[in-house]
């Protein structure tokens, strides 16, 4: 079966031989950071971890496969968008803000199939819940399936396969949490 390949940018390559984790290893300032925003003790690292690394093995090696949503809630300022747009983008290929689309407010999302990972900070309202409800469809339709109909201004629908990710943050705060 023959699908459209929508994705331009490339995976961060690995070193070929083996790296050492932890602050006296080979990338400390990653480390730390990681042991910062999620906490060891509970599993979150691994967690995180086991995540990112299928999404990666499935970008490095070009087979594409489905995978869990990721959403994140915590402080203001821990570096929830960081580890989404630079550190996690940089390692698939790229990634997108999908917070228009995912509200309902745009109905053209062909530069959000050209990259294997959308983020979205603090997306949707509570105080409309016909958004809100889209909102939670559109993350259930982006995690769960892979045939999307490709819609760019001035062109023809074409369907498309996206096998990327979807990762969502927001702040520890009542609201924040509920918007989630």
């Amino acid at each position: 079966f023959r699908s459209l390949n929508t994705l331009r940018d490339t995976v961060c390559k690995p070193s070929g031989i083996p790296q050492i984790w932890g602050p006296d290893g080979h990338f400390p300032w990653i480390s730390r950071y990681l042991y910062t925003i999620f906490d060891p003790v509970l599993g979150q690292l691994d967690v995180f971890l086991s995540w990112h690394g299928i999404f990666y093995r499935a970008a490095h090696y070009k087979k594409p496969q489905k995978g869990h949503a990721l959403i994140m809630a915590g402080g203001v300022g821990v570096g929830k968008t960081l580890l989404f747009t630079k550190v996690i983008s940089a390692t698939v290929g790229g990634h997108m803000d999908a917070s228009e689309y995912l509200n309902g407010n745009t109905s053209f999302n062909s530069s959000l199939l050209a990259v294997p990972l959308l983020t979205s900070d603090d997306a949707t309202s509570t105080s409309d819940p016909r958004t809100h409800r889209f909102f939670g469809e559109q993350v259930k339709r982006f995690t769960a399936n892979q045939d999307f109909t490709h819609k760019q201004k001035y062109e023809n629908d074409c369907r498309v396969d996206w096998h990327g990710r979807l990762a969502i943050s927001g702040n520890d705060d009542e609201e924040s949490i509920r918007r989630i």
